[in-house]
């Protein structure tokens, strides 16, 4: 039995020990919230300079994009998207590194300069991607890497003609949205970057894309359409983007972020998205 002089030291020193504790606990909830928003903002900005921010209008397009890393924590992954204002017209570019880690993450960050430097300096399109193809070539020769390699949609809207040029690298072909329905657009194929197919011979000779008054073009990596649902079923493009409930560039990126993640609940590999329609 505890001595009645004794009791309140008793509950005195039991509040202080629980107040402590309570204490740490607060306090260490706070430092793990402060140490996330550091790791989140660090994660931002080591996104934004390496991927730059898709504009909301360029040239004489309207845009929107889309870019999730799957890691969680992770600014880049291997999936990359640019869009530029060039002498030679609005151009843009997509695709997808073979691989993960900082590898794909180095390989992206060349291919982007790269383009960002070419896109400005060279006029045609098909030469654009044997410089692109180039590029991954070389970086396979310095890492001994023979399996490197990297597909992209390269398009370019002169803004004189209402239709795209398009150079398709082993790449998704891209998706048409209109209010009478969605479609895929069949656009010829070469080879993946880094198989040297691009840099032998005469440049490829740019596909044309219709883009139609009231249309939006959507191009994406295969992390959106093989995103699975929990029975395995993959994410159908095509028909959801059909569901969106406005067709503008950045109503549909919106839509397909919120959709896939209801889809699929867990992302295993990076998605890239990137819109656009005429202003």
């Amino acid at each position: 039995m505890v001595d009645a002089d004794t009791s309140p030291s008793v509950s005195v020193v039991v509040a202080l020990a629980v107040g402590a504790v309570a204490g740490s606990a607060a306090w260490a909830r706070r430092e793990q919230t402060e140490r996330l928003s550091r790791t989140r903002a660090t994660a931002s900005a080591h996104q934004h300079a390496v991927l730059h921010p898709i504009p909301r209008s360029l040239g004489g397009l309207r845009l929107a994009g889309l870019y999730r890393p799957a890691t969680v924590g992770s600014a880049v992954g291997g999936d990359f998207l640019e869009a530029l204002d060039t002498p030679h017209g609005t151009r843009i570019l997509i695709g997808d590194v073979r691989g993960k880690g900082l590898q794909a993450v180095q390989t992206v960050t060349d291919l982007l300069g790269c383009f960002r430097s070419q896109a400005h300096e060279t006029e045609c399109l098909g030469r654009v991607a044997a410089c692109l193809d180039r590029q991954v070539r070389r970086a396979a020769e310095a890492r001994g890497d023979d399996e490197l390699f990297a597909t992209a949609l390269l398009l370019q809207y002169p803004g004189t003609r209402h239709e795209l040029e398009a150079v398709n690298c082993g790449h998704l072909d891209p998706v048409e949205v209109t209010a009478a329905g969605t479609r895929e657009l069949s656009v010829s194929a070469e080879l993946p970057l880094g198989f040297g197919a691009l840099g032998s011979g005469a440049a490829v000779r740019p596909h044309p894309v219709p883009l139609t008054s009231g249309a939006t073009l959507l191009a994406h990596t295969d992390g959106l359409s093989e995103a699975r649902n929990s029975t395995g079923e993959f994410y159908p493009v095509t028909r959801r983007v059909a569901d969106a409930p406005r067709h503008t560039p950045d109503a549909l990126v919106r839509h397909l972020d919120d959709d896939v993640r209801d889809w699929t609940h867990r992302l295993i590999d990076d998605i890239a998205v990137i819109a656009l329609a005429r202003r």
